[in-house]
């Protein structure tokens, strides 16, 4: 069985000295079913970029035009992961392992907690499609896709949310999942660019 693969877009306002819209916030999202999918996205802000694994998400919700709360609630724990792999494994390592992957957990959800901020949905495009099996594939390279840690070099303009999505599609084009991803960096950002706010009430 294979599930849609999406870029979803988010609005983020624009600066309020120039008036021009802020570089939309991308994430990939995996529709389980009509109601149910996997969010994959980065979190926080330049010299603070963090992956904290798959969220969950109603892919509903995910249309262009709505409006989305940015929180941590619906992070997928990964205790409960670490308790699926357990079962297959044995002995005192499995502890330790399954104790090490708690402590992270703890550590991204203490990161950049904000249930009061809400982005608008722009766009959601379909760019392929994953396999059941290789879900966790998919968040392999999520979590081992490039993230920029100098302040100086994330923000608008320069690396972000956008180019950590496009690396991890690049890096798995590269590899057995590149027949399931049908488009490349430049397809994508033309398609995906930020639209002035004005256009986009227009075409509402």
């Amino acid at each position: 069985m294979s599930h849609s693969l999406y870029i979803v877009t988010y609005d983020r306002g624009t600066h309020w000295d120039t008036g021009l819209v802020k570089a939309y916030h991308w994430a990939f999202l995996i529709e389980l079913s009509p109601s149910t999918g996997l969010k994959h996205q980065l979190r926080g802000m330049p010299g603070a970029y963090y992956y904290p694994g798959p969220e969950a998400a109603d892919p509903r919700n995910e249309e262009p035009g709505r409006v989305i709360m940015i929180n941590t609630n619906n992070l997928i724990k990964t205790k409960d992961r670490a308790g699926e792999k357990g079962e297959e494994e044995e002995g005192g390592e499995e502890e330790e392992e399954e104790e090490e992957e708690e402590v992270e957990e703890e550590l991204v959800n203490g990161l950049s907690r904000d249930e009061s901020a809400t982005q608008i949905v722009v766009a959601k495009l379909e760019i392929g499609s994953v396999e059941q099996s290789r879900l966790g594939e998919f968040e392999k390279a999520c979590r081992e896709g490039y993230v920029e840690k100098e302040e100086v070099q994330g923000g608008e303009g320069r690396w972000n949310c956008q180019e950590w999505c496009l690396g991890v599609l690049e890096g798995l084009k590269g590899g057995d999942m590149g027949k399931d991803i049908w488009y490349g960096r430049e397809e994508l950002k033309g398609w995906l660019k930020e639209k002035d706010h004005s256009t986009m009430a227009l075409s509402t």
